[in-house]
């Protein structure tokens, strides 16, 4: 694993601008910003955090619970235990559960009141992915991550920094497209834990 900064500064590198002078604002967070450009590509692309966990508070008399944040995709719903505390064993078929989405409202989970009835002081269990949010400098970038953002983020920057005339804009154009091919490469051979899990659903709005 590697900082923001670190992926940033490495990317500065490879670009032959190692002292941050050609940038916008000649800055290191000028190649922050490329990182998170290449982020966005990340995304776009089909490329997903690996499976997280949330709980929701059960209510009662109540169906619809609303997406934890962050979850662009729910795998599994899973109920609480009714006498072990933090116990999950109860997956919820997939017929009966379904996401709903209403414009101007939050996404929510709807559990079919014919099967669950909700227990007020236990737990929902949603597992689902997430997609990253954009990074800044101290945060860590997951190891499966890294060698796609450094090399998408080459190509931003080196498109950026060949058009200022330089005498490197050849040799930026050519990294430049090197690191395209290989980034799109990456990008159709992501690790499995950053693909989207089979039989997940996509969350409405997100």
């Amino acid at each position: 694993m590697a900082t923001t900064l670190e992926v940033a500064a490495r990317v500065a590198v490879i670009s032959h601008d190692s002292g941050y002078n050609e940038g916008p604002t000649a800055a290191a967070a000028d190649y922050i910003k490329f990182v998170n450009d290449a982020l966005e590509d990340w995304n776009n692309g089909g490329g997903i955090l690996p499976l997280a966990e949330a709980t929701v508070a059960q209510v009662a008399a109540t169906y619809a619970y609303e997406v934890p944040a962050g979850f662009s995709y729910v795998f599994e719903v899973r109920l609480e235990d009714s006498t072990v505390a933090g116990l999950y064993d109860t997956v919820v078929p997939a017929s009966l559960w379904s996401l709903s989405y209403m414009a101007g409202s939050l996404a929510k989970i709807r559990l079919d009141s014919r099967w669950f009835t909700p227990t007020a002081g236990k737990m929902i269990l949603i597992v689902g992915q997430k997609k990253q949010v954009p990074l800044v400098s101290g945060d860590t970038v997951l190891s499966g991550m890294i060698a796609f953002l450094r090399e998408r983020a080459v190509y931003h920057a080196c498109r950026y920094l060949m058009a200022g005339g330089s005498g490197l804009a050849t040799r930026r154009r050519e990294a430049a497209e090197l690191a395209l091919k290989l980034s799109a490469d990456m990008l159709q051979d992501i690790p499995v834990e950053f693909r989207i899990t089979p039989g997940s659903r996509p969350v409405p709005g997100r």
